[in-house]
């Protein structure tokens, strides 16, 4: 299924939304002409809904291959990661 973020309400059987408040410019980069979440923020987002084993093995990769660092990530953390907020005591 395929996975979308957004501020807006949408209601559609075709995706999985999850709605946001906090999505910046900095938050969204394009591929292929398609706006999809940064991989900072992929990897925010997945905390809270995938088993710890898989954001580790998700940002392992993306730490191999130069999509992000250590030291943006708990910028990032730190900007996003509100009290309450699903899996980010999980990954800090």
């Amino acid at each position: 299924m395929v996975e979308i973020t957004t501020t807006k309400h949408i209601s559609t059987p075709l995706f999985c939304v999850h709605r946001t408040t906090t999505l910046s410019g900095l938050d969204i980069v394009r591929r292929h002409g398609i706006p999809v979440t940064a991989p900072h923020r992929t990897v925010i987002d997945l905390c809270a809904v995938v088993p710890p084993r898989l954001v580790e093995e998700s940002l392992d990769i993306l730490l191999v291959r130069g999509q992000t660092e250590v030291d943006f990530l708990w910028r990032q953390l730190n900007r996003i990661g509100s009290v309450g907020r699903c899996g980010t005591a999980r990954l800090r």
